[in-house]
């Protein structure tokens, strides 16, 4: 008869709520560069559900899909907020700017 070993699973949902589950996961210090709804909404000082009216609306800078998963770079929110949180085909236009 054979007998498993069963793995740990990980709460991912939970775990990204949890300050300083990024550090406890990777060992890093550092903030991770790519971060999904509840902590861009976070970082921005709104509800997830605030959070979600404005990706509607089109009014937060664009997001990334990788792997299934939608996620903002944390500079652009940065940069975002610096320029007084515009529209975003505004901030688009923004970037394009500073990246030229």
């Amino acid at each position: 008869m054979e007998t498993k070993t069963s793995e740990p699973t990980i709460d991912t949902q939970a775990e990204a709520l949890t300050p300083g589950a990024h550090s406890a996961r990777t060992g890093s210090t550092e903030p991770p560069l790519l971060v999904g709804r509840v902590e861009a909404a976070r970082l921005c000082g709104v509800s997830p559900a605030s959070w979600d009216r404005l990706s509607a609306a089109g009014k937060n800078p664009g997001a990334l899909k990788l792997g299934g998963r939608v996620l903002w770079k944390r500079t652009d929110l940065l940069r975002w907020i610096a320029h007084d949180c515009p529209n975003r085909k505004a901030f688009a236009s923004l970037i394009s700017v500073d990246q030229d």
